[in-house]
């Protein structure tokens, strides 16, 4: 089979114009095909996700996924509704709930689950549709292009059904924002303009009105990712280097040139209130902080490519891909870049072109430039590709590279279209037809088997009893507590990208502001800021302690989820049983879940509390910043908003004067401690016996350890020294670049009595 056609990328300083045929031409010509293909995507994916024949009927009362990051997508997706993800009262009580510390450009996506949830009255029904939805996207998009470049019906059609369904789709919808990858094949579409010399993008001489609905296309596209957006620009950015590479700087100033601009100013338009909320507040380094390292870590090994699917239909394939994913190093989410078989074959395709172009012989300038574009990003994604480097020299906030896979899906079925449809075109025009349509029907056939899993009634049923659960308790509680009622949740956990708690699912805390509509809850202050700190420091201490602050605050409920507690929570309900003088007023039908209600409660005896304990001086603590500073000694870091972390293998503390009446010092603070270690910390006053306490990685928030104060001289200045066995820096710990040897994050100072 030849893949001769036309001239090679270096025939000649002015490369011809490769005629495109144009979209407005192909959606006349083909819209029933484009119909049929958007509607038969549509229900073919309900189906896969619902079964036959309710798959007939798309699911919008129970979610899709409901674990992990699937919460943290539907979470989202409840505050979208009730007005924006930025701001919400209902989340993070009372301090409120901000997620400007987490920057992202997807407002596109959070413009159509808005619309979504609000037309279905429900967050699951916004993010089924959403995913539903993504498949005729992607379709279109895929089909549109392909017809552009000259593909037939037949072929486009087929390669445009197996990108929509590819299985990285079905893999991801954990991360539900990645399933509209619909932008992949516009970015080589207007690579390929760049590097043909076509003239459909070009910005200087179109008219107003175009200029201004391809500045809106740009826009758009950087609404939809900031990773999406990144590999566009590498497509262009590799397409431009071509055209520079033919002399044609005509094509870079006018068509390469506006597309990066509009897309740099969408990008910076969706991160305008992330970067105004850090010059506010100052810059939260609880929150999204990125290492090089990552860029390693989340890479893509090109075996991964080719590898099968994982679970595929057949139980040999699916074995060799278990196998490997088992028993080799850094398998993480680049799992799902698998390619398929067409793909693979595709991939083998645009390689061979590629050394073809460097060997001199003439290839299709569609698969040389398509090659050019898809080597590049393989460049980049690769762990200790360039990648790496943009992270080590740029930024490290783009770590995810395997994600581009989904890239090089639609560059690879495009090659195999391409080179079939060279292929058919040997025969006369009737044969051909045939030819071609015999090709499609067998890429669609393989590769559906090939790509997806089938369909699966029994996993939206595993779904739908913890959500119907979940939402029968919630429901339970709104009906038990006045409008607006505020719930205190325990265990504390961070929000976001924490680590699971014993059985605690790092989201497992949303479940309540998703299925309510009126009540408030304390979970969801963004990590590092008041809230978040308050309430950090609040679960640490006693349960007494944090009755009486949570009565100030306007709780009127207690809300533990039991999986957080090593124990089953047999003595955090008791505790709270013990104080409250009742036992839970409502459980979840798996007894897993409690409610105490505090109507009626009494507060607890102030005669029984110290003076000067924790639950008096509550409301001034965790310290703040500015409040800290008088007590630090040697051997601490730079303060920041939440605390200051220690710095080498002991520090000290310096007291002045502790009030009358204090027999301990409490410290509150977190550990640093990785995954493969635990952490020795050992402090003390001369006088007084020294303490130790030991952290270990599955808890290492929320701590605090008492310090006994002399009984002499209590009233003089005292110094308190903190060692440290093992301290270790977050470069070494492979999490971010940070040198600094640390060991203890301090948060707060408390005087508790005897």
């Amino acid at each position: 089979m030849s893949l001769s056609a036309g001239q090679p990328i270096s025939a000649a300083p002015n490369v011809p114009e490769f005629q495109f045929q144009s979209l407005r031409h192909v959606c006349r010509q083909d819209w029933l095909t484009i119909c049929t293909g958007m509607m038969a995507s549509f229900l073919l994916a309900s189906i896969y996700m619902s079964g036959w024949p309710q798959g007939l009927i798309p699911e919008i009362k129970v979610p899709y996924a409901y674990s992990g990051d699937a919460l943290s997508s539907t979470w989202l997706i409840q505050r979208a509704m009730e007005g924006w993800i930025f701001h919400n009262d209902r989340s993070g009580f009372p301090f409120g709930s901000s997620f400007l510390d987490y920057p992202g450009s997807d407002s596109a996506s959070f413009l159509i689950l808005k619309i979504l949830g609000l037309l279905t009255g429900s967050s699951a029904g916004a993010l089924n549709l959403y995913f539903l939805l993504s498949f005729p996207v992607n379709f279109l998009a895929a089909y549109l292009v392909l017809r552009s470049l000259r593909v037939g019906k037949a072929l486009g059609f087929a390669a445009a059904v197996l990108f929509a369904f590819a299985p990285f789709h079905f893999l991801r919808l954990v991360h539900l924002f990645y399933t509209w990858y619909f932008v992949a094949p516009i970015y080589f579409y207007i690579g390929l303009q760049i590097a043909l010399n076509g003239k459909q993008f070009d910005f200087k001489h179109a008219s107003w009105r175009r200029r201004a609905l391809l500045a809106a296309l740009y826009l758009i596209l950087s609404s939809f990712g900031v990773y999406y957006t990144a590999f566009g620009m590498l497509v262009i950015g590799a397409a431009s280097l071509v055209a520079l590479f033919n002399r044609n700087l005509k094509t870079v100033r006018f068509v390469a040139a506006p597309v990066i601009f509009f897309l740099a100013i969408g990008t910076a338009a969706n991160l305008a209130p992330n970067v105004f909320n850090e010059h506010r507040l100052g810059h939260n380094p609880e929150v999204a902080a990125r290492s090089p390292v990552e860029a390693e870590v989340y890479g893509l090994k090109p075996m991964q490519l080719v590898l099968p699917r994982p679970g595929h239909r057949s139980p040999f394939l699916a074995g060799i891909t278990s196998r490997y994913n088992d028993n080799t190093p850094l398998v993480n989410e680049n799992y799902t870049a698998s390619l398929g078989m067409i793909g693979v074959g595709g991939l083998f395709i645009l390689v061979l072109a590629a050394f073809m172009g460097m060997a001199g012989v003439q290839v299709d300038r569609r698969l040389s430039n398509l090659a050019v574009m898809s080597l590049v990003l393989l460049a980049f994604m690769v762990i200790g590709g360039l990648g790496s480097l943009f992270a080590h020299l740029i930024s490290p906030s783009i770590r995810g590279w395997n994600r581009a896979s989904i890239f090089l899906s639609f560059s690879t079925l495009a090659a195999v279209a391409l080179v079939a449809q060279a292929f058919s075109e040997r025969f006369s025009k009737r044969v051909a037809v045939q030819v071609a349509s015999a090709f499609a029907l067998f890429m669609v056939s393989v590769g559906l088997w090939d790509q997806t899993l089938p369909p699966c009634k029994a996993c939206l049923d595993a779904v739908r009893q913890p959500y119907e659960q979940d939402r029968a308790f919630i429901e339970q509680i709104e009906h038990d507590l006045p409008a607006g009622a505020a719930l205190y949740q325990l265990p504390y956990m961070g929000f976001p990208e924490s680590s699971p708690i014993n059985k605690l699912n790092s989201y497992g805390l949303t479940t309540g502001f998703i299925h309510s509509r009126n009540l408030k809850w304390s979970f969801a202050g963004m990590r590092g800021r008041e809230g978040d700190l308050y309430f950090r420091t609040l679960a640490s201490m006693p349960v007494s302690d944090q009755l009486r602050a949570i009565q100030d605050k306007g709780f009127a409920a207690v809300y533990i989820d039991t999986d957080g507690y090593a124990d089953g929570g047999t003595e955090i309900i008791q505790a709270w049983t013990d104080v409250l003088g009742h036992g839970p007023d409502l459980k979840r039908a798996d007894g897993k879940v409690v409610m105490f209600n505090l109507a009626g409660s009494p507060r607890p005896d102030a005669t029984k509390i110290p003076a000067d304990s924790a639950a008096r001086q509550l409301d001034s603590t965790p310290l703040p910043a500015s409040r800290l500073a008088p007590f630090l000694g040697t051997g601490w870091s730079s303060l920041e908003p939440w605390g200051v972390w220690s710095e080498g293998a002991a520090s000290t503390l310096i007291i002045s004067a502790p009030p009358a009446g204090a027999s301990h010092l409490r410290i509150h603070f977190n550990g640093f401690v990785p995954s493969d270690r635990t952490l020795v910390i050992t402090a003390g006053i001369d006088g007084a016996e020294p303490v130790q306490t030991i952290v270990r990685p599955d808890r290492t928030v929320g701590l605090m350890m008492d310090v006994a104060l002399p009984a002499q001289n209590s009233s003089s200045a005292l110094s308190v020294s903190l060692s440290y066995d093992k301290p270790i820096s977050p470069q070494q710990a492979g999490v971010s670049s940070d040198k600094r040897m640390i060991a203890l994050g301090l948060t707060s100072l408390q005087w508790v009595g005897p």
